[in-house]
């Protein structure tokens, strides 16, 4: 039988607010140091100068969101090892991204990654693909704030209106503060915070099981839990090696090859060399934060191998499993089960952080300028469009606050709206 769930300590309280602050902190002192420069060359794509290491940290932390770590840690407890099989078309992302991609880019030296569009098509394809980018990613960034809050509400009692509220200022704060170059090391922090939240949370989950990992990978291997692939070549299954190679190729494929985020990472180097160096970097991070993922939802499964926590009706949903793993084997130790909250919300920030600069961007270069431009017959001042670029990224991040509130009365409505506008893109 599951005992009552641990609570939150007033420790837990300091450890997690305190990170969440240190992030505002960096975000602050680099809007400071670069108080002077005033141009949107520096606020959206870093002064075009930053190094290859915190750009390769901050393409991983912008695109392994809070829900990745829930969703897929419960897909290994509730499914299996089959959805592994994602790692395998991800190096031959990289490459293209790296090889194809990033000197193009470097070449057009644009800002807003449907520049292109026009140059390659019309005026009017870059202004429909840029409203449907700003429509998409408004509502993903919503959904990438609710879904962790819900999920951490449910098993620690923090309240939703709160936790959303608290961390989506930060947010928006930081973001606004320090632009791209800010965001850039918030995230290379916050993504530290990811990795030492889930090696703690899985050395801990270890020792809870009498035998360790050779018993955590007996009790998967004893359910069913661990495929390493299946070639059934129908249509109809769940997952299969074939769906989940090729998904995953084309998914990646847009998020490394013609993402605004990634785009405005690779501009924000010198070269293109280095962005592809920035990619690689991004590749090691990446197959080590999922492997990490991956077993923490083994060790889960192995945890209440006997006693099925979401059969029961112990947590409601998938996404809960963690945050009541988090608080069953780590809740005495105080500070820790804050230090995994804030790792989830680690993850949620920096997905955030990236829309809101890339929200920013895209408005700026494809609706703000090109407006003035045709109503005045001069262009926007440098001073003014990055006044506007902070203006447009705090509108994004404040309304980003309230529909993600207002998730709660949509249902999955909203979640499946963003996966059907992903597919447009």
């Amino acid at each position: 039988m599951i005992e009552q769930i641990n609570k939150f300590h007033y420790a837990d309280y300091i450890v997690f607010v305190g990170l969440l602050l240190i992030s505002a902190s960096i975000g602050i002192v680099i809007g400071w140091m670069d108080r002077k420069k005033k141009s949107t060359q520096n606020y959206l794509l870093g002064g075009g100068d930053l190094k290859v290491f915190p750009i390769g940290i901050s393409i991983m932390g912008s695109f392994i969101s809070a829900i990745a770590i829930l969703g897929v840690s419960s897909e290994m407890y509730i499914y299996g090892t089959l959805y592994w099989n994602v790692m395998f078309p991800y190096p031959i992302t990289i490459a293209v991204a790296g090889l194809v991609f990033a000197p193009m880019f470097h070449r057009l030296k644009i800002t807003s990654a449907y520049e292109y569009l026009e140059f390659r098509f019309h005026k009017c394809v870059r202004i429909a693909a840029s409203a449907i980018f700003c429509f998409q990613m408004f509502f993903y960034m919503s959904v990438a704030l609710y879904s962790p809050s819900l999920a951490i509400e449910q098993v620690t009692g923090i309240p939703l209106l709160y936790s959303i509220i608290g961390t989506g200022g930060i947010c928006a704060l930081y973001t606004v503060a320090g632009g791209l170059r800010g965001t850039v090391w918030i995230d290379t922090f916050q993504v530290g915070i990811m990795f030492i939240g889930l090696i703690v949370l899985i050395v801990k989950g270890i020792t809870e099981i009498p035998g360790g990992m050779t018993e955590v990978w007996r009790r998967a291997e004893q359910s069913n839990r661990i495929e390493y692939f299946n070639f059934n070549p129908s249509p109809f299954v769940r997952h299969s090696t074939w769906t989940l190679f090729f998904g995953s190729l084309i998914t990646d494929l847009t998020v490394y090859g013609a993402n605004q985020g990634s785009i405005q990472r690779y501009m924000a180097v010198k070269k293109w060399q280095y962005a592809a160096k920035a990619l690689f970097i991004n590749l090691i991070g990446v197959f080590f934060l999922r492997l990490l993922i991956f077993l923490s939802g083994l060790i889960a499964f192995a945890k209440y191998y006997d006693c099925d926590i979401l059969s029961i009706g112990t947590v409601k949903k998938g996404e809960q499993i963690l945050p009541f793993l988090v608080l069953d084997i780590l809740g005495q130790l105080h500070g820790f089960p804050g230090l995994f909250v804030a790792t989830i919300y680690s993850a949620a920030l920096s997905t955030i952080s990236t829309g809101m600069n890339s929200l920013a961007a895209v408005c700026l270069t494809d609706f703000v300028k090109p407006f003035y431009q045709k109503k005045y017959g001069i262009e926007l001042k440098e001073t003014t469009a990055t006044f506007a670029s902070k203006i447009i990224a705090l509108f994004f991040g404040v309304a980003a606050i309230g529909m993600a509130f207002a998730c709660q009365f949509f249902g999955n409505t909203v979640m499946q709206l963003t996966s059907s506008i992903f597919g447009l893109l």
